[in-house]
């Protein structure tokens, strides 16, 4: 069954779902791109919600994309798999970010009150198989990516598969985290990304505002 939703929105399959309120402050409904192939997909997207510049794109079935009233920014989610999960916490938003999940029943799971900066990607995969030529069998499956809360991203940082992000801590700009990061109120850079300091916070507003109330 094709199903048009309308122009950006476009359904391809059985019992998707799209669940997000039909309110003057629903920008997703309203602006942003979501394409479906498949069956079974769910996606719970709270509102009001700022979401204009937003892409949702799957292809497979039993995936589920699950973001809060008040969630925002700019973010690309790809889905080319089956048993899938992005979920994003309260207060968590994107300033031009991109999630990819290719393998089956990966998940990407962000926290609360998390700022992600611009040119930002989170990959849940490898895209292609690495494998040992003997034996058959590969190595680099991506199962999972977790960001705690009240993390900060900086521009252009790179989360690879099965990585851990503790909460409270910052990864600084054009960084790749190919590890856990397991000490909070910290700040981590690099490439690889490692720990550069300890007993650190940051707060979202600007160091004017934010400098009066510590």
């Amino acid at each position: 069954m094709r199903v048009f939703l309308k122009k950006r929105i476009k359904i391809t399959g059985e019992n998707n779902l799209i669940d997000s309120p039909k309110n003057k402050r629903n920008e997703l409904l309203k602006y942003a791109t979501v394409r479906i192939k498949g069956n079974n997909n769910h996606l719970k997207i709270g509102s009001p919600n700022f979401l204009r510049d937003t892409e949702i794109r799957i292809y497979g079935d039993n995936n589920t994309i699950i973001m809060p009233d008040g969630c925002f920014g700019k973010v690309k989610i790809e889905i080319k798999s089956s048993d899938c999960t992005v979920i994003v916490g309260d207060k968590s938003g994107f300033m031009g970010t991109e999630i990819q999940l290719w393998e089956k029943g990966s998940r990407v799971v962000i926290g609360n009150d998390c700022m992600i900066a611009k040119n930002t990607k989170i990959y849940c995969t490898d895209f292609h198989a690495i494998y040992h030529l003997s034996e058959k069998t590969p190595y680099n499956q991506g199962k999972e990516i977790i960001v705690g809360n009240h993390v900060w991203l900086g521009e252009g940082v790179a989360l690879t598969k099965n990585t851990h992000l503790t909460d409270n801590i910052i990864v600084g700009i054009n960084s790749t985290v190919t590890k856990d990061l397991t000490t909070p109120y910290a700040i981590y850079a690099g490439n690889p990304a490692t720990l550069k300091k300890t007993d650190i916070n940051w707060h979202s507003e600007s160091y004017d505002l934010s400098i009066k109330s510590i």
